[in-house]
């Protein structure tokens, strides 16, 4: 009969003889997903363009790649800080053609609260200086006051005074609706930098693709 010390013993000798098998890490969901990615190379399905100022070198310059996830655009100078990118699959034969400005802000930007924007907004709309008439406010005021109200607010949104819950509390205390709250928009200097990117991208590039093509058909 087998006593309990030499059971214990073939048990450690049969644990000794066993390959270990390494201990699997847990990680988060992101973690998991990458843990079975495995990795290649596409720089062949990419295409990349520097518009850049001869003689400058890197200053204000921008490098603009294509990819089969989208466009890619990034350098000294470029929209937002660190450079933006399209959303899935836009490419060059897209980026060539003719965009508006505030096309392309929905393909390339994200909304979010700018103060002078908001100040602009209101100034520029008659009924935030004059009061609408639809309005029930839940402070009377005379329109002599509610024009001064607005026109506080909007010298403290200018100056960087007024936050976007310091707007969104004043709206609320006078019964305004804030789903469509001021100022909610796009930066202004990054619609202008990325429109001016695309045109002179597009100008170069089809003039480049068309002489090209001219060559081509003299040979």
């Amino acid at each position: 009969m087998t006593t309990t010390n030499e059971r214990a013993c073939n048990s450690l000798v049969k644990l000794r003889d066993e390959p270990i098998k390494p201990v699997q890490p847990v990680g988060n969901c992101y973690q998991q997903t990458m843990a079975r990615c495995e990795l290649s190379e596409v720089s062949e399905k990419t295409q990349s363009f520097y518009l850049k100022i001869p003689g400058e070198g890197r200053m204000e310059s921008c490098l603009v790649t294509f990819t089969p996830e989208g466009i890619v655009i990034h350098g000294d100078l470029t929209p937002c800080r660190n450079g933006v990118i399209s959303c899935y699959g836009k490419g060059i034969n897209w980026f060539r053609g003719e965009l508006s400005p505030c096309y392309l802000a929905e393909k390339f930007l994200e909304k979010g609260f700018h103060a002078k924007e908001a100040a602009k907004e209101m100034r520029d709309h008659q009924h935030w200086i004059h009061g609408d008439p639809e309005d029930d406010l839940s402070t009377p005021l005379t329109a002599e006051d509610w024009e001064k109200e607005v026109i506080e607010l909007c010298d403290d949104l200018e100056y960087g005074d007024c936050t976007h819950q310091d707007l969104y509390e004043w709206l609320s205390d006078r019964d305004i609706d804030t789903d469509d709250i001021p100022g909610w928009t796009y930066n202004p200097r990054d619609v202008k930098l990325l429109s001016a990117i695309q045109e002179r991208f597009a100008e170069l590039y089809n003039a480049m693709r068309a002489s090209e093509t001219t060559k081509a058909g003299e040979s």
